[in-house]
């Protein structure tokens, strides 16, 4: 496996971007070369489908313990993040706490369809910050879903109060 050393470049979105600049940019500027099967010209169909734009009344929620079904190579990049978190926190005696954060708008309130489901106040987003911080000293790693209370949302939120004593105190549903 080669692994070259990029400069990190300031952050921006990268979901619509080539997948070779994901791979420098999400991976903290290492970039393997994973996909021997692409260079070697075999085509390979997509086997998860693409991110849920909503929920159906019958779609099981997410949670942290939910399998992974990245939707792309930007998707992959977030899953081998938190697998590089887990690894030091276990391999280095390190607390690490993984935020899967929805859409946190400069507006402070829903400005598309699908935030109904995914929007997260920067009121909600501050608050889980803080309890991240306040986390009790012997939890070594975990994963949350970070999104406002919201009528329409897919993801935890309840494994967050639990551990953490995190309560979003918004909605989508009201922001105006």
């Amino acid at each position: 496996m080669e692994f070259i050393m990029a400069e990190r470049k300031a952050p921006h979105s990268l979901k619509d971007q080539p997948a070779d600049q994901i791979r420098n940019e999400q991976r903290g500027g290492i970039d393997s070369s994973v996909d021997p099967n692409r260079e070697g010209g075999i085509e390979k169909e997509e086997p998860y489908a693409s991110f849920v734009e909503g929920r159906a009344p019958s779609a099981p929620m997410l949670t942290h313990v939910s399998p992974l079904r990245p939707s792309g190579v930007y998707g992959c990049s977030k899953v081998w993040g938190e697998a590089l978190a887990r690894h030091y926190a276990d391999e280095h005696t390190l607390s690490v706490i993984c935020l899967r954060i929805g859409a946190v708008k400069k507006e402070d309130r829903p400005t598309a369809p699908r935030d109904f489901s995914v929007w997260c106040s920067q009121r909600d987003i501050a608050l889980m910050i803080g309890a991240c911080l306040d986390a009790p000293p012997d939890l070594r790693f975990d994963v949350f879903y970070v999104t406002s209370r919201n009528r329409r949302g897919y993801r935890d939120l309840e494994h967050a109060r639990k551990v953490l004593g995190w309560k979003p105190v918004d909605s989508a549903d009201t922001a105006r």
